[in-house]
């Protein structure tokens, strides 16, 4: 008797407890006021934590009465940021009560704690299945709407027969869910396309606003990943979506849901779209929509939103579809007016889809010139980056003048995102389609005083080959150059500045200042002293005093580096031309010695070399080591340098991308350099610094040829080439010859020679010297083309190796959310910087990554590298590609 006493007193004891809790459970409502109520993080951590607990507690005892209200609960806890994945479980549980509250909780709870790649969704496969055969159509569409969100490809191969019955379902709401989940396996599973067109045929036929929607959104989204089954579809669809369009245009067609004059403008543009699809590249299915198109066109009000982009979705379809030029016109007569609107949205709008045009006809754009010059004035940002790449595309012989002098108005005040991409392209732009040469170095002088920090550093180059290859110009720039800068000097403070034109116009000032220092030219030499003397009076240590940022005073140094060789060179040659007399190079000589005393190596061993050489002594070696630079070949220079940019030698590439809402396409898009990386790959070399040594630091590695020698080799003697185009300059030689071979250069003085970056605005990425294996080929396939060059440099470690990674997409989709990982054994340490770019456009988008390698058993182990590539495309599912790299040899 007593232990059957105690027995009832637990159990009746263990239902009191359990009462209890069931009874103090709090409801949503109290839930969400007790968590507002609390005054600090800390007092909500609390609440959480406690009533999570007790929440715990009655999913243990598997508490059936309580469930539904605590997973709202979890569900704000979660939307709060609280962990709540050990509620997942509680939400199967409702999914599968066969009350209709129960399952919409529960449904809601997994679309919002779970995504597809949760594994706990197969344990719903079957549930799934039995709510989308539930007699009530509440449940069946709870199932859809689940099913449309988290399905997962192997849950749609599973239930795709009762998505394709429930499309034939009499209920309008269910066939619109079925249609939206036939999208979402089209996108997943894109060999299941086939099976859902004669599903589409029926749902196309319906009345009913919502199910013709989602069937056209099915139809566009069968065409984009699944091509090959567009003709069989262009037959028997296309005149069902031209006759609905003609049945939307019609008056009275559903009046619920006309917007602003407009009948149902969603389902036109959707029909529109599929219809623009569907006659693409076949002329008889373009006739038969012509008149329907040209319909849309004559019969639609522009002045509302709704009007507006129904007739820019058909502006779009005509250029897509084998149109005639008639209808081509009255498509451009209605972007016309959008162009001259008032309203920004609609010029916005004309922009936008005229960057479409002008890739297919630029003629049709043309006339339009003034007009969207006028936009380069607006306020709005977006409207302005439009308009310049529109202007950059329309530009030709007749027009150039005037898009320039638009552009270099619009450079002075754009946003400093795309300044250095519009000063590329208008280089671009005026070296193609100019022949003046004059012209073109008054146009790049004006470019460097409105934009000097975002002018690229090759383009100097550019310039500098131009000049080089044109004995005529010769003159005139050097002239240019004077007036327009070097003039100035004397008033201008010494900080202020504009560092490349600087640059540029000391050195071809010191190659061909002879030839406009002639008393008839109007340049006399005391003239030309006075400006070297105000730009090499104050010394670098005395300009320091000023505070300035590291930037500035590197590209000062570097710039006063160029002043010393070019003054040097130019008064030698104008000595040896016999302008002035010896005495003259002595001033010269004592202006440079004051750089003798220099704190920075660089400008110490130059002023020390040039001063040397401007001696008495050495007035007749003077001649041979600064003679003229040999000729730079202007069309290799562009190679080079502008092909690279644009893909083509038109502007029109700077239109290839539809996706860059505002600003320049993702091919055009510099990244910074990573915390840490000496430059990306994906900058530009600085031929600059090879002579005149603007940096102690040796470059990062890079396998592309090396890129033509610039400006800064015409301010020093003719370099000894090596045969073949890779061929490097070997500057300096005869100063160590006559300065005694039997003093070695310092270590850092040879590194400063090597390119390497010189300012924030254009770094270089140079192939060093050493052993060189590569590129080995890693991958292969879908059109993605990944390779690897390792290096062994000079100036590094034995066991140090570096290495650059090259991506290459060759395929017709564009691969997103790139990533390149590779792993080492533990006798060796990687150093791995961030790819240049996430993302490689289709048809030749490339990317590059730098690679760091330190191996402790060198020469005893070779190097071992695992790498793991992951990638999408075009919507599918993340692609992952692992192996080895081999045959890496041990001496590197």
């Amino acid at each position: 008797m007593e232990k059957e006493a105690k027995k009832l007193y637990k159990s009746t004891k263990q239902k009191l407890s359990k009462a209890k809790r069931s009874y103090v459970c709090r409801s949503l409502k109290d839930v969400v006021r007790g968590y507002r109520n609390c005054k600090t993080a800390s007092e909500e951590r609390d609440f959480v934590k406690k009533e999570s607990a007790h929440i715990r507690d009655l999913f243990r005892e598997e508490d059936t009465t309580f469930r539904r209200q605590n997973v709202l609960k979890l569900l704000f806890f979660h939307m709060n940021g609280y962990p709540t994945e050990w509620g997942q479980l509680e939400c199967l549980k409702l999914c599968a009560s066969a009350r209709f509250k129960d399952k919409r909780v529960g449904y809601l709870g997994l679309m919002i704690l779970l995504d597809e790649n949760q594994q706990i969704l197969m344990m719903m496969t079957n549930c799934l299945k039995l709510d989308m055969n539930h007699n009530d159509t509440k449940i069946a569409a709870l199932a859809l709407t689940a099913m449309g969100n988290i399905s997962t490809p192997e849950m749609i191969r599973d239930l795709l027969p009762e998505v394709l019955k429930l499309m034939q379902n009499g209920t309008p709401h269910l066939r619109k869910k079925a249609a939206l989940i036939g999208a979402r396996a089209v996108r997943k599973l894109p060999e299941l396309s086939a099976d859902l067109i004669q599903p589409i045929r029926r749902l196309l036929s319906a009345r009913h606003g919502s199910v013709l929607l989602t069937s056209t959104t099915l139809l566009i989204e069968i065409c984009k990943y699944s091509p090959d089954l567009i003709p069989e579809m262009r037959t028997d669809l296309l005149p069902l979506l031209r006759d609905l369009l003609s049945d939307l245009l019609a008056a009275g067609f559903d009046p619920d849901l006309t917007v602003g004059g407009v009948t149902d403008p969603f389902m036109q543009v959707k029909v529109l779209q599929a219809i623009g699809t569907l006659a693409k590249r076949d002329q008889p299915a373009s006739d038969s929509v012509e008149d329907v198109l040209s319909q849309v066109l004559s019969s639609t009000d522009a002045n509302r939103n709704a009007g507006a982009a129904v007739i820019a979705e058909c502006v779009k379809t005509i250029f897509k579809i084998e149109s005639p030029q008639s209808l081509q016109a009255l498509a451009m007569s209605n972007l016309g007016k959008f162009l001259i609107s008032k309203d920004p949205n609609s010029r916005f709008l004309a922009l936008s889809e005229l960057r479409n045009v002008v890739k297919l006809n630029p003629a049709l754009v043309k006339p339009y010139t003034e007009t969207i010059l006028e936009c380069l004035h607006e306020r709005d940002t977006s409207i302005r980056h439009r308009a310049v790449e529109l202007a950059f595309a329309v530009a030709d012989q007749n027009t150039l003048s005037r898009v320039t002098e638009e552009v270099l108005e619009y450079i002075e005040d754009c946003n400093p995102d795309v300044k250095e991409e519009t000063c590329t392209h208008l280089v671009d732009m005026v070296d193609r389609l100019s022949s003046n040469l004059q012209w073109k170095v008054e146009i790049f002088i004006r470019l460097l005083k409105k934009a000097d920090d975002y002018v690229r550093e090759d383009l100097l180059d550019l310039f500098a080959a131009l000049i080089s290859s044109t004995s005529s110009v010769q003159g005139y720039a050097a002239e240019r150059l004077f007036n327009e800068v070097l003039a100035t000097k004397a008033d201008a403070p010494i900080v202020a500045s504009t560092f490349k034109l600087d640059r540029f116009a000391f050195s071809i000032f010191g190659e061909y200042g002879e030839l406009v220092t002639s008393h008839s030219t109007g340049i006399r030499i005391d003239d030309v002293y006075r400006a070297y003397d105000a730009a090499l009076s104050e010394t670098m240590e005395s300009v320091a005093t000023e505070e300035l940022d590291r930037a500035t005073y590197e590209a000062l140094l570097a710039t006063r580096q160029v002043a010393i060789t070019s003054a040097a060179k130019l008064f030698s040659k104008v000595v040896e031309a016999g302008q002035v007399g010896e005495e003259n190079i002595l001033q010269v000589r004592q202006l440079i010695s004051k750089w003798r005393q220099s704190l920075d190596l660089e400008s110490q061993q130059r002023a020390c070399e040039l001063s040397t050489l401007l001696t008495v002594e050495l007035s007749e070696a003077r001649s041979a080591i600064f003679a003229r630079q040999e000729t730079i070949d202007a069309d290799d220079a562009r190679k080079r340098i502008l092909l690279p940019l644009t893909g083509t030698s038109s502007s029109l590439a700077l239109l290839g991308g539809s996706s860059d809402l505002i600003g320049f396409g993702d091919d055009l898009a510099q990244l910074p350099a990573a915390e840490g990386s000496n430059a990306p790959a994906a900058q530009r070399s600085d031929p600059l610094s090879d002579i005149l040594g603007l940096s102690s630091l040796p470059a990062p590695p890079k396998a592309e040829p090396l890129p033509l020698p610039g400006i800064e080799s015409l301010t020093m003697p003719p370099p000894s080439r090596k045969s073949g185009p890779s061929a490097q300059v070997a500057g300096g030689s005869l100063l160590d010859d006559l300065l005694g071979p039997s003093a070695p250069r310092p270590a850092s003085v040879e590194a400063a020679r090597r390119p390497a970056t010189t300012s924030s605005a254009a770094s270089s990425v140079a192939k060093p010297e050493g052993t060189e294996l590569g590129p080995l080929p890693v991958m292969d396939e879908n059109g993605l083309q990944v390779s690897i060059s390792l290096f062994k440099v000079g100036t590094t470690p034995q066991n140090e190796t570096r290495a650059v990674a090259r991506f290459l997409n060759t395929s017709q989709q564009k691969i997103e959310r790139f990533v390149f990982l590779l792993s080492v054994p533990k006798y060796m340490k990687l150093h791995l910087q961030p790819a240049t770019s996430t993302s490689l456009e289709a048809n030749g988008g490339s990317a590059t990554q730098s690679i760091g390698l330190q191996n402790a058993m060198s020469g005893e182990k070779s190097i071992q590298l695992r790498f793991r590539v992951e990638y999408t495309k075009a919507g599918q599912p993340t692609m992952q590609k692992q192996g080895v790299i081999a045959n890496i040899p041990r001496d590197l």
